[in-house]
């Protein structure tokens, strides 16, 4: 029984840590597109949208 419960967690920590890096890639990407289209960083967009 404990060897079934370490072989699902060790899944779960495998699928969690893909789906982390995953995600990070895919943030990569759309601001690596949004910077292309427009010529302008959303970050700096965002920044100076608080800067009133």
């Amino acid at each position: 029984m404990a060897a079934a419960m370490r072989t699902v967690f060790g899944l779960l920590m495998f699928v969690t840590i893909g789906m982390i890096v995953g995600a990070l890639f895919q943030l990569a990407f759309i601001l690596r597109l949004e910077e292309d289209s427009y010529g302008i960083c959303l970050q700096s967009l965002i920044i100076s949208s608080f800067n009133l």
